[in-house]
């Protein structure tokens, strides 16, 4: 089942359950803390970058369509 959480500690629980599903032997807390905060990072590169690209080809269609209707003649 697909879970959604933004909160470490979901993250985390997520992170024990599979260790221990697997049944690979917890790491220490420190280690543990360092996981959940390099994927929390790594996804809020990955949305931003979504993000940028949308955000890029919207501002790139706005102005094409800016530039051809000031470059269309007026109609009398």
């Amino acid at each position: 089942m697909l879970h959604i959480a933004s909160r470490p500690v979901y993250i985390l629980h997520e992170l024990v359950d599979l260790l221990c599903r697997e049944r690979i032997v917890l790491p220490g807390d420190t280690i543990l803390q360092n996981m959940v905060h390099r994927a929390l990072a790594f996804e809020r590169k990955r949305l931003a970058g979504a993000l940028e690209g949308s955000m890029a080809t919207e501002l790139a269609r706005a102005y094409l369509l800016t530039v051809t209707l000031a470059t269309m003649p007026a109609s009398i």
